[in-house]
């Protein structure tokens, strides 16, 4: 890929210069549930908000970079697809520095399994911090991603928002544009996608 311009998305606000180093973690229930997707959809946005591209760090076996449209001037920030949860990457996940994203598919044993993970990181039940008002959350939060037009992620999360109410939790639909593999164009999201991944920017206030 050639070097280029960072890309200007209309859903994230104009390119700026953040006043701290961003750490996106994202760790997934499971294999499968769109880690890597999840991941290469988040460096975009954060190129396009900060005017240059994260640096990738990949423990899944190199897809990550494969996922992103666009090789850019690397910048401070970080995006670091650690894979399937487990309980030895706790310890990263709970860096103070880090913004864990945790991916899970709607299925009642991922979901569960994301819960525990986020109750990891913190050591108790999740404070109650709903993202409608996006307020940054310091712990990290929960994207439940549906990998198939037949299973909404909404069902998922009012089941997990009753079992711990006001855990930050975000729906994402099943989007056609990410169902290809390959690069990912930013300009092909649907609505829901891109209200998603700015809604996860908001809540860790970047």
């Amino acid at each position: 890929m050639s070097e280029t311009a960072a890309p200007v998305l209309p859903w994230i606000p104009a390119a700026t210069l953040l006043p701290r180093h961003v750490w996106f973690l994202v760790a997934g229930a499971a294999g499968g549930v769109g880690t890597t997707t999840l991941a290469a959809l988040l460096a975009t946005a954060l190129a396009a908000r900060t005017g240059v591209a994260p640096r990738l760090v990949d423990h899944t076996g190199g897809v990550l970079a494969g996922r992103i449209s666009t090789a850019l001037v690397t910048s401070p920030h970080t995006v670091q697809d650690i894979g399937p949860f487990a309980a030895d990457a706790t310890r990263l996940l709970a860096s103070p520095n880090a913004h864990p994203v945790i991916v899970t598919s709607p299925e009642r044993d991922d979901a569960d399994t994301a819960m525990f993970a986020l109750q990891t990181l913190t050591g108790v039940a999740p404070t109650p911090a709903p993202l409608t008002g996006a307020p940054p959350h310091p712990h990290g939060i929960i994207v439940i991603n549906s990998t198939s037009r037949r299973r909404s992620p909404q069902a998922a999360a009012g089941r997990l928002a009753r079992i711990a109410p006001g855990a930050p939790l975000v729906a994402l639909e099943w989007d056609p544009a990410l169902a290809v593999p390959g690069p990912i164009d930013p300009a092909t999201l649907a609505p829901p996608t891109t209200d998603a991944l700015a809604a996860i920017l908001r809540a860790f206030g970047v």
